[in-house]
């Protein structure tokens, strides 16, 4: 909405796909985190997805052009639009 990407018609919508992602809470290493959003540059909070990641050899999901092309410089797999 801050960006002006979503109208308000399209919340319902993005509300509906959003909750259908399974989460699951991962404990991660907090400290190897902070070492990344320092490396490039980027918020702990995206750090925290992206270790995560590393962590489980799960793929990211995320829309953030930033977070992709770290994603890609640390060869995390990500889920992409097909």
């Amino acid at each position: 909405m801050r960006r002006q990407n979503l109208n308000g018609s399209q919340v319902d919508a993005v509300w509906e796909i959003a909750t259908g992602i399974p989460v699951k809470l991962e404990p991660i290493d907090i400290r190897a985190a902070l070492l990344l959003a320092a490396e490039y540059g980027i918020y702990a909070y995206d750090a925290f997805f992206l270790q995560c990641s590393i962590m489980t050899g799960f793929p990211l999901l995320t829309l953030d052009k930033g977070m992709k092309y770290v994603a890609e410089q640390l060869r995390i797999e990500m889920l992409v639009k097909k």
